[in-house]
């Protein structure tokens, strides 16, 4: 049984720390997908990006985000034409597979209304940010497009992860997961990097102090986060509707999380982690 609250984190991120097999699993179901697509688009590449990409997923949680690179003379002005006719080619290719359109993406499911799901998101090579990543236009779900740099996200991440002894990478998933658990409405991308961006200035992680820390920054800076790289647009923290509700659940956490960082100091490990077991909705290993 866990001895501490450091323990009881650790504990934490070995339940959410998604093993090789998941990533290849995961990984492996583009393929079809890719082929699928080769027929009218060739040459075309899937990349994997986001949270499997930047080796930030949960078990269970993640769509398989996917560029799919094509050349400028496949892409149509519209992009939200180009979703629709990457949407009709995947159904007239695949036919048992369930298909819808959520822009910046195409969504995939196996099969209709099954739980897994590739979202692939049209995207054209356009150059290299100012720190050598390479830059793509994408989908910008207004019907234009917009640039986005997710190998200069990923490199960021990595570093940064790198230079605190690889605990900025389970911390991401700790954030994830609260924010799954309390069905806040941020996006994952925004939740990442604004973890990334708080991490960077510190020396080091202690997993129930950052997570306070960062829930305080998001509270902060609670609106787009300009790209931090120079490599794209603005990353949106959530669907304007939910903004409200999303910042209202990240105010609650971090004075949970505030708490329970003040009664660990005061040697009350119990109270401590009554309020983490709330932060997570219970989801949290139990003290004893």
């Amino acid at each position: 049984m866990p001895v501490s609250v450091d323990r009881c984190f650790d504990l934490l991120v070995d339940d959410l720390t998604p093993s090789a097999a998941d990533q290849c699993c995961a990984e492996a179901r583009l393929a079809p997908l890719a082929d699928a697509l080769a027929h009218r688009y060739a040459p075309v590449r899937l990349e994997p990006i986001g949270s499997l990409g930047h080796g930030t997923s949960l078990p269970g949680h993640t769509v398989l985000d996917a560029l799919v690179v094509l050349p400028a003379d496949r892409l149509k002005i519209d992009s939200v034409a180009m979703l629709r006719a990457i949407a009709a080619e995947l159904r007239e290719r695949l036919p048992t597979v369930g298909v819808a359109i959520s822009p910046p993406a195409v969504v995939v499911h196996r099969t209709a209304g099954a739980a897994d799901a590739c979202a692939l998101i049209p995207a054209e090579p356009t150059g290299r940010s100012v720190h050598g990543a390479v830059v793509y236009h994408i989908p910008d779900r207004a019907g234009g497009w917009m640039r986005s740099g997710p190998q200069a996200y990923r490199d960021w991440v990595d570093a940064e992860d790198r230079r605190l002894d690889g605990r900025l990478k389970p911390l991401v998933r700790i954030l994830k997961a609260w924010s799954h658990a309390d069905a806040t409405g941020l996006r994952s991308l925004w939740i990442e990097l604004r973890t990334t961006q708080w991490a960077s200035e510190q020396a080091v992680i202690r997993y129930p102090v950052a997570v306070s820390g960062v829930l305080r920054h998001m509270l902060a800076y609670a609106h787009a986060m300009p790209d931090p790289l120079d490599a794209g647009a603005p990353i949106e923290a959530c669907a304007l509707a939910d903004h409200t509700a999303a910042f209202a659940a990240v105010a609650g956490a971090a004075d949970r999380a505030a708490a329970a960082v003040a009664d660990e100091s005061a040697g009350d490990l119990n109270a401590a982690l009554a309020h983490w077991r709330r932060a997570f909705d219970g989801h949290f290993p139990r003290f004893g």
